[in-house]
């Protein structure tokens, strides 16, 4: 699968701390380093392997987001891409508003 299959969607850098279950038996601290509607790139030392499903618990803005993600791909000691499973609408748009605010072109004062 090349970069462009699996990457349909504008990602933006977006750090949020993060709770993803299944590292431990308490859940382990994370960081949402990267961001898109359809998934993420978590910051975390300890992964799961790929294919593995599992909770995933962050905030924007004021709005806790809880979604069921699947690890897509993992790097040891770096982190796991996450796939979204059951975002819901409104915390879709949410993203989406994020996205946009930070791939808005600058005003270039041309007509």
């Amino acid at each position: 699968m090349t970069t462009g299959e699996h990457r349909r969607s504008r990602r933006v850098t977006y750090y949020a701390e993060a709770l993803l279950e299944g590292l431990d038996s308490r859940g382990s601290e994370a960081r949402v380093s990267d961001l898109s509607v359809n998934g993420a790139f978590i910051d975390t030392r300890m992964v799961l392997a790929a294919g593995t499903v599992t909770k995933l618990t962050f905030r924007i803005r004021d709005r806790e987001i809880t979604v069921t993600v699947e690890v897509r791909y993992a790097i040891p000691e770096i982190g796991m891409g996450v796939r979204f499973l059951n975002l819901s609408p409104e915390d879709g748009v949410l993203i989406e508003e994020v996205i946009g605010a930070q791939t808005e072109p600058s005003p270039s004062g041309s007509a």
